[in-house]
């Protein structure tokens, strides 16, 4: 009986492991040819382009608002943030290089490409919709990002709201995770690793929420994750 149940149970696992590894590779080669194909935005006219230069001097690029997480100053020493404001210690790092350090930035060259977690995408938009000021501007970029707008209100009958605004940029990119056992429990472990050629969070995640405050002021940003069921 001992060695029946045994026989099954390597059975099992025999077969559970050579469904992961099947599903490793396709994924791997799926996700490849997804990345290599390297959807662009939408194009958008020349004035709409113009309207988010911003100039090399402009202050908020050397001294940005404290960043803020659920309503609550973090400082960018925190650990969860500390990696990515090595990587991008300012909004010029988030941007595709200019040609000399007194040429004007446009918000809308963010470097997706080199995003390699969300956590570097939150701080990028963070600096940019600190910038920007207002959600309605915020608004504007995500749609000149190609993405589309979900925005809601909270009633000032609560006493008091942490936000009185959510807007939030969806992906139109995004591809739902499939419910297979590689991406219901395997790909998770892996979904900050640096050296992964897939990661592209226009395809991985639903999209970026932006949450304001009564005051206007930003209370938090974070990028949104789906699952296989949504």
């Amino acid at each position: 009986m001992r060695r029946f149940l045994r026989t099954i149970l390597s059975l099992f696992l025999g077969l559970a492991l050579c469904v992961t590894a099947f599903e490793i590779v396709r994924s791997y080669k799926q996700s490849v040819a997804i990345y290599s194909s390297n959807i662009q935005p939408p194009s958008i006219d020349e004035a709409e382009r113009l309207s988010f230069l911003i100039p090399a001097s402009h202050p908020k690029i050397n001294n940005p608002s404290p960043f803020m997480s659920n309503g609550r100053q973090m400082s960018f020493n925190h650990v969860f943030i500390k990696e990515a404001h090595e990587k991008f210690p300012d909004v010029t790092a988030c941007l595709a290089d200019v040609e000399t350090n007194d040429t004007p930035l446009n918000l809308l060259d963010l470097r997706w490409a080199d995003f390699n977690n969300d956590k570097e995408v939150t701080l990028c938009v963070f600096y940019i919709a600190d910038i920007l000021r207002t959600s309605e501007r915020v608004e504007d970029w995500f749609r000149a990002q190609g993405m589309a707008i979900y925005a809601f209100t909270i009633s000032d009958t609560q006493k008091p709201p942490l936000t009185s605004r959510t807007l939030r940029g969806s992906f139109l990119e995004y591809v739902p995770p499939s419910c297979s056992i590689y991406s219901m429990f395997v790909a998770p472990l892996f979904s900050d690793a640096p050296w992964r050629p897939d990661w592209d969070v226009r395809r991985n995640a639903i999209g970026v929420q932006i949450a304001y405050m009564r005051n206007g002021e930003i209370a938090g940003v974070r990028v949104e994750r789906g699952s296989c069921l949504n």
